[in-house]
């Protein structure tokens, strides 16, 4: 059986690193080709985002009851298989432990439950609290789905703030531990390193058509689709991810605050230098983008 569930993706934010190649190779399965870019000084590099968002709902075939909101981290990196470009997923968080049971024994994908917080105060309050739940957001304007700007639960005056607490289980062992925050503006994100323009960028690191999974040894994959987006980006940005340093894509470092434009404090770091910081090299933020999975997911 086929079945497709449409959903409504809210602050969807992703925070883009360089990191090494060869670490990259190391954790995928076999079938799956590591994407990567050559940079301005020749050296090669592959991408890890950091996608945090908040699902408005799951919705399961049958009589099963649905859930939501709930927060979803994913960690992944960027891939290809017999000429399908996708995400292959490191790991897959949400705050809910209901969504996380049903979808790994209804659909055998491997969400784990963890402590997810999404919290929205005052940009000029500067702090990271908050409420634990989002309001609801109100219906999006017709033929505006998925571009940035179209939902109003969070503008350039508002702080956000996605934090993690180390779960107790976890299947995959993989960290939940994190803290993404700061200031949603209507700008453009800073380009990529390796991309020629910020529309390629866009296409490649933001609109993949599949997304694959280990499982018990086995890749499995499904398709996806949603409308295309121009992504807002975020200042101010404080980014400490833990799953990150722990699979040693990244070398350890402190939280750190850009509190000058990031496209200014990028310009003193060579291309060199940013391939394994702890800093994202960029953000990516859409307030809410209609989104459908094609499930169950096909074994390869």
């Amino acid at each position: 059986m086929t079945w497709v569930r449409p959903t409504w993706l809210r602050h969807l934010t992703l925070a883009h690193y360089l990191v090494a190649p060869e670490r990259l190779q190391a954790l995928l399965p076999a079938g799956l080709q590591l994407e990567t870019r050559r940079l301005p000084n020749g050296r090669v590099t592959g991408y890890v985002s950091v996608v945090l968002l908040e699902d408005a709902l799951l919705a399961l075939p049958g009589p099963l009851p649905r859930f939501g909101p709930y927060v979803q981290f994913n960690l992944r990196t960027y891939v290809s298989q017999d000429g399908r470009r996708g995400v292959y997923f490191l790991c897959s968080h949400v705050s809910s432990p209901v969504a996380a049971h049903l979808v790994w024994n209804w659909l055998g994908v491997p969400f784990d439950a963890a402590p997810l917080r999404l919290s929205i105060s005052l940009a000029s309050a500067r702090t990271l609290g908050g409420p634990s739940r989002l309001p609801p957001l109100p219906p999006p304007s017709p033929g505006l789905a998925g571009a940035a700007g179209t939902g109003t639960a969070a503008t350039s005056q508002q702080y956000l703030a996605f934090e993690g607490r180390p779960a107790r289980s976890l299947r995959r062992a993989i960290s939940s531990e994190l803290l993404l925050a700061g200031v949603p503006t209507q700008s453009p994100p800073v380009p990529v390193p390796g991309f020629s323009s910020l529309a390629e960028t866009i296409d490649a690191l933001g609109h993949p058509q599949w997304g694959f999974f280990d499982r018990n040894g086995h890749t499995y994959a499904y398709s996806v689709y949603h409308p295309p987006f121009v992504p807002w980006t975020w200042t101010n940005v404080t980014a400490r991810v833990k799953a990150l340093e722990q699979l040693q894509l990244v070398g350890p470092q402190p939280p750190q605050e850009a509190n000058q434009d990031p496209q200014g404090d990028r310009e003193k770091v060579t291309t060199t230098d940013l391939v394994g910081l702890g800093q994202p090299v960029s953000v990516f933020y859409v307030p809410e983008l209609y989104f459908v999975i094609q499930l169950p997911p096909r074994r390869i």
